[in-house]
């Protein structure tokens, strides 16, 4: 499972909000850290796409760079948060759609025998408003330190795999590195991500909290 991301106001000593994201991408026995990560995260990526407004179109649609893929029209994020072993960072969508790295300190903390990454995230961080209002995609990939040209930490999904490429990918010219995403119903995240066309990223839909 992902885990549970908690946003809390700095000003008290408890979460005012909780968003529960456990189940929604399931990961099969523990999580393992063979490249010994700092927070005990070697080989998966997770990153959470915030909608502070949905419907309303501002923000960025094209996720994070080299995840080749995009939220439906009419749909922004204006928070990405990418999860992983050893750069974890917000990123800050503009109106224009452009986007800023930022890496503020927040906790990694992972539960490898049981699965787990627990994120908490300071809410002054993601705009202070109400999370129960937003919509969200999360997305799974596999970590890489020395990615393509462009691609910000995730690995290569090429038709056969090697030694640092992962394999089961169609070797074409747009398709995903993303190699799951949380959705309720089962199976029909293969739909979501393999359709895609030269020109346009395939689209990732956006959950609610009561959906994720």
């Amino acid at each position: 499972m992902v885990g549970f991301f908690f946003f809390f106001n700095d000003t008290a000593t408890t979460e005012i909000y909780t968003l529960s994201l456990h189940d929604a991408l399931p990961i099969s026995g523990t999580i393992q850290n063979p490249w010994g990560s700092p927070r005990g995260l070697s080989v998966q990526t997770f990153d959470v796409y915030i909608d502070t407004d949905p419907g309303a179109g501002s923000g960025a649609r094209s996720l994070l760079p080299g995840r080749n893929a995009s939220l439906a029209t009419g749909n922004g994020w204006e928070y990405g948060i990418t999860i992983e072993g050893w750069e974890p960072a917000i990123y800050v969508a503009g109106t224009d759609g452009s986007i800023e790295e930022t890496k503020p300190s927040f906790p990694v903390i992972v539960f490898g025998d049981k699965g787990k990454v627990i994120v908490r995230i300071p809410l002054v961080l993601v705009d202070n408003g109400d999370p129960s209002t937003w919509s969200y995609a999360v997305t799974l990939a596999s970590q890489e330190g020395f990615p393509s040209t462009g691609v910000r930490r995730i690995r290569d999904v090429e038709a056969a795999a090697s030694q640092w490429l992962l394999g089961g990918g169609p070797g074409e010219p747009n398709h995903t590195r993303i190699i799951d995403l949380a959705w309720p119903e089962p199976g029909e995240q293969e739909t979501f991500l393999s359709d895609y066309t030269p020109e346009e990223f395939a689209t990732i839909p956006l959950l609610t909290p009561e959906e994720g």
